[in-house]
């Protein structure tokens, strides 16, 4: 019997205490695209001698947990909760959406993530990750598409079970609980004509190119850069927070050499814009993205070939401003 994927359920769940799903867990459910959580063995060859010369046995050594998590840009307050996590901020939970704006901190924040398959019986299959930190997350721009938000999952430890309640969602402790549904369920996803890209730069020439720009494609990336730390005596590895980076790719039409310019000067601050980002859904609710210092690493004119546009291929990196690194703010309007 095969199991249809959109029968699949992904919920998540702050922890107080990293690695330990809280004793009554409120839920909450992801609208979703796809997810790739998964828990990856990390086996070794066993190096003991053997006449036969064969493999006399494999070695669990440790697990690592990883994956991504794919949704459409809609205003979700538990996403938002991940977001504030990516930045180091603190989470609420239950969460209810952020309305003012967040800095970079230095918080860690761990979650629990619960995948529910239904199995043969009609029942539910339980995989939970406990432990589990949202080290990125990344936005794609394009014309006339829905914008995603794609998000990058790793640490923590796994544990499966299966449900024997005739009902269902016993869950792994035997427990039934209760799961929100995402909100608000009636918003469309935000799509590539909601997007307000404003520039403000040192120079007249660079912010007239900057916000004439017709954009065709654009990529922001904000990565934590969280890393594992492995202990004797513990078989699920600590989360630590890394060194934030922002990465801004964008294709635009060729127009002039000012965007060049600023790349060939770009330890100039006057080549180093603002840039302010904004995201609305049909229902009016914004996601706005503040990066103070942009710097312009790479600006390409390619001519792909006959009969095509002259285009710019941009690649910026946003740097740290004093106590801000990046402003993220989430209005319902």
């Amino acid at each position: 019997m095969a199991t249809l994927s959109d029968l699949n359920r992904i919920a998540i769940v702050s922890e107080a205490t990293p690695g330990t799903t809280p004793a009554t867990p409120l839920f909450e459910n992801l609208r979703l695209l796809s997810e790739s959580v998964t828990s990856t063995n990390n086996n070794v060859d066993s190096g003991e001698l053997d006449p036969s010369r064969g493999l006399s046995d494999t070695i669990k050594a440790g697990a690592d947990v990883g994956g991504t998590i794919e949704a459409y840009c809609v205003y979700d307050s538990s996403y938002i909760e991940a977001i504030l996590s990516v930045l180091g901020a603190p989470v609420v939970w239950p969460s209810t959406g952020s309305s003012g704006a967040t800095t970079q901190g230095t918080t860690v924040e761990t979650f629990t993530l619960e995948r529910t398959i239904q199995n043969a019986d009609a029942r539910q299959s339980y995989a939970r990750y406990a432990g589990l930190s949202f080290s990125s997350v990344s936005w794609d721009f394009a014309p006339n598409d829905p914008l995603t938000m794609t998000f990058g999952v790793m640490g923590g430890a796994i544990t499966v079970a299966e449900d024997t309640a005739v009902s269902g969602d016993a869950q792994i402790d035997g427990v039934a609980q209760v799961y929100a549904v995402p909100a608000p369920l009636d918003a469309l996803p935000m799509t590539g004509d909601q997007v307000g890209l404003t520039w403000t730069a040192g120079t007249a020439a660079l912010a007239t190119a900057l916000n004439g720009s017709e954009i065709t494609a654009m990529s922001i990336t904000i990565d934590s850069q969280n890393r594992e730390i492995d202990e004797v005596g513990q078989t699920a590895s600590d989360v630590v927070l890394g060194k934030l980076a922002v990465g801004i790719t964008f294709t635009s039409l060729f127009e002039g050499n000012a965007i060049k310019d600023a790349e060939l000067d770009n330890t100039d601050t006057n080549n180093q814009p603002e840039l302010n980002v904004t995201m609305t859904d049909s229902a009016l609710n914004v996601y706005t993205l503040n990066f103070p210092r942009v710097k312009i690493l790479q600006a390409t004119a390619i001519t792909p070939t006959t009969n095509t546009d002259v285009v710019y291929e941009v690649e910026a990196v946003a740097l740290v401003e004093t106590n801000v690194v990046c402003t993220f703010t989430a209005a319902q309007g």
